[in-house]
């Protein structure tokens, strides 16, 4: 009897635990699906981000595709102030902007006129003499034009006779993206743009086109789509060059869906279309690459761990995939953001844990704080070392104490990685988080919301590159239809073949007018 009650012991104590960690995942998830976010909140609560390597398989693996959250710094003085601040827009008693100006636009000179009847005095009938000095004012209209531009070559016959020359000549032919094509360069270069930068699924794009009076089928699109990513892959190869050059990166990962795929091998799970979109971002150009894989293998070719010229370091989450850093030659620099996404998260998880919540939540305020005093040339660096001093202090004695599991797992995590989240202290170009490679991701998770992913093998290799090519453009501040338009152009005056002279495309190398040209408007 007593080994009986003993078993049933274990047995009701297993099933404690369990129940613990369900209610944890189930808190975890109610926070994530009602919870809000504190980006539309002062209440503290915490984003829709990633749960690192914090992950249960229950909650899915596409966390860290969110939009980034930086912690805010320390509270307002004034309660009243807090509250009267707007959650976001221009704040009360602020300082207006003005009333736009649009001189650099076309301008379209109507008259408008009064009939003779109108003109005349009310009185006598006399007609109302017109004077110098016309009452102005403007609005703005915008028109999408679709035509059809016709070439003529002009022929011309021999008028001599010289048997050995050609009796009849002609114009050249018109240079073309793709020869005997049907769409222009900068058709192509407003397809690349409407699709990967602005993210409309190509259905969209051709119900737009439509009513401009253009009927044109999903199959001509798709076949110009895979022609032009033939054309990307230089450009996108040369941008991959630059950023291994770099001395730090923030890499990050989201999933992304390839829908047809007669290659790839049958998951044990049976998903097949399971592709992940890849970024890695350094301080002038921006690489992504779209793969079957959320290996570590594919953050090495990324980076070119075969080079071993090429080290540095990189900004990441916690992901388990760049632990593969440490056998490599790279430095870890862990993301304060997740760290305060975990601490949200377990704090949701569990009752009791408000004031544990807090004290963290204030330590990497400060941290913050100290962070941007630096940053900014404020303080030379004490305040930031102070915070997280303070933050070990804390770490140490907690590490000791009874908490919450979820808590404890938090704690452990911070510890075991404690390296990597301090390496931005000694290293001033790097910042705590990494936002910069989630933000870069923003525009393409918009695009997998709208069409859910790509279709073929061949449209992710073009979404990387496309991606690659306008993300990088943004850094520079071009305008990437301007852009895209010059490169698309040169392929054309290539024979329809990618340039010969890729350097002339690179925002590090182009000339400086050439730069002037691709930030204005296309011509």
């Amino acid at each position: 009897m007593t080994e009986e009650l003993a078993a049933k012991d274990a047995a009701i104590s297993v099933l404690r635990e369990e129940n613990d960690v369900l209610q944890a995942k189930l808190a975890a998830l109610a926070q994530i699906a009602f919870g809000g976010s504190e980006r539309r909140s002062s209440a503290g609560r915490d984003d829709d981000a990633g749960l690192g390597d914090l992950n249960d398989e229950s909650l899915g693996d596409d966390e860290d595709n969110q939009d980034s959250c930086e912690p805010p710094g320390p509270p307002e003085d004034s309660e009243n102030e807090a509250r009267d601040k707007r959650r976001r827009g221009q704040q009360r008693g602020s300082t207006g902007h003005g009333r736009g100006r649009y001189d650099h636009l076309e301008v379209k000179i109507v008259f408008h006129d009064l009939d003779e009847d109108d003109r005349r005095c009310s009185i006598c009938g006399s007609i109302y003499e017109q004077i110098a000095g016309d009452e102005v004012s403007s609005e703005i209209t915008w028109r999408v034009v679709v035509h059809r531009i016709e070439h003529h070559r002009h022929r011309y016959r021999r008028s001599c006779s010289c048997e050995a020359s050609p009796v009849l000549i002609l114009a050249p032919t018109p240079a073309k993206v793709i020869p005997k094509g049907l769409f222009s360069a900068f058709a192509i270069a407003s397809l690349l743009v409407d699709k990967f930068a602005l993210a409309r699924p190509v259905n969209k794009i051709i119900a737009s086109l439509s009513m401009q009076g253009l009927e044109v089928s999903p199959g001509s699109l798709a076949g110009v789509l895979e022609r032009v990513g033939v054309l990307l892959v230089p450009l996108k190869d040369a941008i991959a060059s630059h950023v291994r050059s770099a001395s730090w990166w923030n890499c990050d990962e989201t999933s992304w869906a390839c829908f047809f795929d007669p290659d790839a091998p049958q998951r044990a799970d049976g998903r097949k279309r399971r592709w992940w979109l890849w970024v890695a971002k350094a301080s002038d150009a921006t690489v992504f690459v779209v793969v079957p894989s959320r290996a570590a293998k594919v953050l090495e070719t990324l980076l070119g761990s075969d080079d071993t010229s090429i080290s540095g370091i990189v900004c990441s989450d916690m992901y388990p995939a760049y632990g593969c850093l440490d056998s490599l030659r790279f430095i870890h620099a862990w993301c304060w953001a997740h760290v305060r996404r975990h601490i949200m998260r377990a704090a949701a998880s569990k009752k009791g844990l408000e004031a544990w919540r807090e004290a963290w939540l204030q330590d990497i305020a400060a941290m913050y704080a100290g962070w941007h005093a630096r940053r900014d040339g404020t303080d030379d660096g004490t305040a930031l070392l102070s915070a997280l001093a303070s933050m070990r202090d804390r770490l140490d004695i907690e590490l000791t104490e009874t908490l919450a599991p979820r808590a404890k797992k938090v704690l452990k995590m911070i510890d075991s990685h404690w390296d990597g989240l301090i390496t931005f202290a000694s290293h001033p170009e790097i910042a705590p988080d990494n936002n910069a490679a989630e933000r870069a991701l923003r525009p393409e998770v918009l695009l997998r919301k709208n069409c859910r992913g790509s279709g073929s093998p061949f449209a992710a290799d073009l979404a990387g590159s496309a991606f690659s090519a306008i993300a990088t453009a943004a850094q520079w501040n071009l305008n990437p239809l301007s852009y895209l338009n010059a490169y698309l152009r040169g392929c054309a005056q290539a024979g329809g073949d990618a340039p010969d002279d890729i350097a002339a495309f690179l925002c590090w190398s182009a000339s400086p007018e050439d730069l002037a040209s691709w930030r204005a408007p296309p011509q």
